[in-house]
Protein backbone atom coordinates (compact mmCIF):
# COMPACT_ATOMS: atom_id res chain seq x y z
CA UNK A 1 0.00 0.00 0.00
CA UNK A 2 2.90 2.35 0.69
CA UNK A 3 4.09 2.03 -2.91
CA UNK A 4 0.73 3.25 -4.26
CA UNK A 5 0.85 6.30 -1.99
CA UNK A 6 4.35 7.19 -3.22
CA UNK A 7 3.28 6.63 -6.81
CA UNK A 8 0.36 9.04 -6.57
CA UNK A 9 1.89 11.64 -4.27
CA UNK A 10 3.53 13.85 -6.90
CA UNK A 11 0.51 14.02 -9.26
CA UNK A 12 -1.75 14.90 -6.31
CA UNK A 13 0.61 17.70 -5.28
CA UNK A 14 0.66 18.93 -8.89
CA UNK A 15 -3.16 19.03 -9.05
CA UNK A 16 -3.36 20.90 -5.73
CA UNK A 17 -0.83 23.47 -6.97
CA UNK A 18 -2.80 23.91 -10.20
CA UNK A 19 -6.00 24.45 -8.23
CA UNK A 20 -4.25 27.03 -6.04
CA UNK A 21 -2.99 28.78 -9.15
CA UNK A 22 -6.50 28.97 -10.60
CA UNK A 23 -7.83 30.57 -7.41
CA UNK A 24 -5.12 33.22 -7.51
CA UNK A 25 -3.41 32.38 -4.24
CA UNK A 26 -0.22 31.28 -6.03
CA UNK A 27 1.49 33.85 -8.21
CA UNK A 28 4.36 34.00 -10.68
CA UNK A 29 6.99 34.48 -7.98
CA UNK A 30 6.03 31.10 -6.49
CA UNK A 31 6.45 29.35 -9.84
CA UNK A 32 9.80 31.08 -10.39
CA UNK A 33 11.13 29.91 -7.02
CA UNK A 34 9.64 26.45 -7.60
CA UNK A 35 11.46 26.27 -10.95
CA UNK A 36 14.77 27.35 -9.39
CA UNK A 37 14.39 24.75 -6.64
CA UNK A 38 13.74 22.09 -9.29
CA UNK A 39 16.76 23.25 -11.27
CA UNK A 40 18.95 23.02 -8.17
CA UNK A 41 17.68 19.50 -7.39
CA UNK A 42 18.22 18.48 -11.02
CA UNK A 43 21.80 19.75 -11.09
CA UNK A 44 22.78 18.21 -7.74
CA UNK A 45 21.11 14.93 -8.70
CA UNK A 46 22.96 14.93 -12.01
CA UNK A 47 26.33 15.41 -10.33
CA UNK A 48 25.55 12.65 -7.81
CA UNK A 49 24.46 10.35 -10.64
CA UNK A 50 27.69 10.97 -12.56
CA UNK A 51 29.81 10.27 -9.49
CA UNK A 52 27.84 7.17 -8.44
CA UNK A 53 28.00 5.59 -11.89
CA UNK A 54 31.79 6.08 -12.20
CA UNK A 55 31.48 8.14 -15.37
CA UNK A 56 34.85 9.81 -14.83
CA UNK A 57 36.68 6.61 -13.87
CA UNK A 58 38.33 6.10 -17.27
CA UNK A 59 39.39 9.74 -17.48
CA UNK A 60 40.99 9.66 -14.03
CA UNK A 61 42.77 6.40 -14.83
CA UNK A 62 44.08 7.88 -18.10
CA UNK A 63 45.55 10.86 -16.27
CA UNK A 64 47.15 8.57 -13.69
CA UNK A 65 48.74 6.50 -16.44
CA UNK A 66 49.90 9.63 -18.27
CA UNK A 67 51.55 11.12 -15.19
CA UNK A 68 53.07 7.77 -14.30
CA UNK A 69 54.69 7.42 -17.74
CA UNK A 70 55.78 11.05 -18.10
CA UNK A 71 57.40 11.53 -14.71
CA UNK A 72 60.97 10.24 -14.34
CA UNK A 73 60.65 10.01 -10.60
CA UNK A 74 57.49 7.95 -10.90
CA UNK A 75 59.20 5.60 -13.35
CA UNK A 76 62.04 5.06 -10.91
CA UNK A 77 59.67 4.49 -7.97
CA UNK A 78 57.49 2.08 -9.94
CA UNK A 79 60.57 0.03 -10.87
CA UNK A 80 61.48 -0.31 -7.22
CA UNK A 81 58.02 -0.99 -5.87
CA UNK A 82 55.17 -3.05 -7.08
CA UNK A 83 52.30 -1.19 -8.62
CA UNK A 84 49.52 -0.32 -6.28
CA UNK A 85 46.25 -2.11 -6.79
CA UNK A 86 43.28 0.20 -7.08
CA UNK A 87 40.00 -1.02 -5.70
CA UNK A 88 37.13 -0.34 -8.03
CA UNK A 89 33.94 0.83 -6.39
CA UNK A 90 30.80 -0.77 -7.75
CA UNK A 91 28.05 1.65 -8.79
CA UNK A 92 25.23 2.03 -6.29
CA UNK A 93 21.77 0.86 -7.27
CA UNK A 94 18.70 3.07 -6.67
CA UNK A 95 20.69 5.70 -4.89
CA UNK A 96 19.77 9.24 -3.98
CA UNK A 97 21.32 10.68 -7.14
CA UNK A 98 18.80 9.06 -9.45
CA UNK A 99 15.87 9.93 -7.20
CA UNK A 100 16.98 13.54 -6.84
CA UNK A 101 17.53 13.80 -10.59
CA UNK A 102 14.03 12.55 -11.38
CA UNK A 103 12.46 14.70 -8.65
CA UNK A 104 14.18 17.80 -10.02
CA UNK A 105 13.10 16.92 -13.55
CA UNK A 106 9.49 16.52 -12.40
CA UNK A 107 9.56 19.92 -10.69
CA UNK A 108 11.11 21.55 -13.76
CA UNK A 109 8.45 20.14 -16.06
CA UNK A 110 5.63 20.95 -13.63
CA UNK A 111 6.65 24.55 -13.11
CA UNK A 112 7.34 25.15 -16.80
CA UNK A 113 4.03 23.70 -17.96
CA UNK A 114 1.99 25.45 -15.29
CA UNK A 115 3.60 28.85 -15.83
CA UNK A 116 3.23 28.52 -19.60
CA UNK A 117 -0.46 27.67 -19.54
CA UNK A 118 -1.49 30.11 -16.83
CA UNK A 119 0.63 33.15 -17.52
CA UNK A 120 1.20 33.24 -21.31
Amino acid sequence: MAMKINKWLLPIVFVILLMLTMTGTVNVVFWDKFFLFGLLCFMIGGVFWLIENNVFKNTINSFRLFFKKSSKIENYVSELEEERVTNDIAPLKSSIGTKLLLFGLFILITSTVSSYFFYY
